[in-house]
């Protein structure tokens, strides 16, 4: 099957055709394709930034149309795949949650595992004993609470510092959305020092933690 037109104007020329006069940029567009560069190519004018931009919508479209054909071919297949697979699944849900039942019954009788010709069924616990959780619902009342923020609360109360600092993790971060409202970045000279130079500081006083560097510069490239 040929391929789309959109995918055969994105090819290089000479995977589609002679071209009888291939610009400098189709010909540095094939080398990269061959995965063999030889020089580094610029855009030096408005022509040549069009014709760019040209070659990328082209290419643009070339991807789509190869993404269209992948999705078209690939759905019979997908929907092949999940009439076969759907009863099947079924099966080994239904022969899993059997033998899960069963090993759980060998548990209650004091076996953790057997072996069977054609496989082994086992159990685990993961745990030797109770699992502790934060709770999410009132005991008592069955409503909705936060069991984290309620043991945080009775642990300051209760335990003694030692014990409450192992259960309890209090983070202290810094918001540098803030921080930047309120330093600036200006010359400065320390003690020793022959000349200025450029710091973070606060209230004309350099800010221990803090660096700079110039904004970043992202371009944008919208083909249509």
């Amino acid at each position: 099957m040929p391929p789309p037109d959109a995918v055969r104007r994105a090819l290089p020329a000479y995977l589609v055709e002679d071209a009888d006069e291939p610009s400098e940029l189709t010909e540095h567009l094939d080398t990269i394709v061959r995965g063999e560069p030889t020089h580094t190519y610029e855009l030096d004018s408005i022509d040549g930034a069009e014709e760019a931009m040209r070659r990328l919508v082209i290419a643009i479209e070339a991807r789509d149309a190869l993404a269209a054909q992948r999705d078209a071919w690939i759905e019979p297949i997908e929907q092949w795949y999940a009439d076969g697979a759907e009863p099947i699944e079924r099966q080994i849900e239904a022969l899993t949650g059997l033998l899960d039942a069963w090993a759980l019954y060998l548990r209650s009788e004091g076996r953790k595992s057997l072996a069977l010709p054609s496989g082994h069924v086992a159990t685990r616990s993961e745990a030797s004993g109770p699992v502790i959780e934060w709770a999410a619902h009132d005991r008592a009342t069955g409503e909705a609470i936060d069991g984290e923020a309620l043991f945080v609360e009775w642990a300051a109360e209760h335990m003694d510092g030692i014990t409450y600092e192992q259960c309890v993790r209090v983070k202290t971060s810094a918001l540098i959305s803030e921080v930047r409202k309120l330093v600036a970045v200006q010359p400065y000279q320390a003690d020793g020092e022959e000349e200025a130079s450029l710091v973070v500081t606060y209230r004309d006083e350099p800010v221990p933690g803090l660096t700079f560097r110039e904004p970043k510069i992202t371009p944008s490239v919208k083909p249509g």
